[in-house]
């Protein structure tokens, strides 16, 4: 149903994710992250956005707007430059220098 899904929510008060680029459909929820029910999560998960579109979008970068609604105040819209720590080297890669998308060349 629409507004009925959560982006995340803390397994664990280390959580982090990010929705970098992605169209959010209308059954994403307007606060777009959840606590699950321990405000204490609010201070320690990482949940962010930048460059979503669609209707369950933030829209613009700014909580205050979009089409989803206003999100939570302790999730951060993230900054062109801070989008950038995650490219797909910074968040795949590892000390074993493994790079999937090398399989996907021509």
């Amino acid at each position: 149903a629409d507004r009925s899904v959560y982006l995340g929510r803390p397994w664990r008060s280390s959580a982090k994710a990010a929705f970098i680029r992605c169209e959010l459909g209308a059954h994403i929820a307007g606060p777009g992250w959840d606590n699950w029910d321990n405000p204490a999560n609010e201070g320690t998960a990482e949940f962010c956005e930048f460059g979503n579109f669609g209707p369950g979008s933030a829209g613009g970068g700014a909580k205050e707007s979009g089409a989803a609604g206003p999100r939570v105040s302790w999730a951060r819209m993230l900054d062109e430059a801070a989008a950038a720590r995650f490219s797909r080297e910074d968040v795949l890669s590892g000390a074993d220098g493994w790079a999937p998308w090398a399989a996907l060349a021509p």
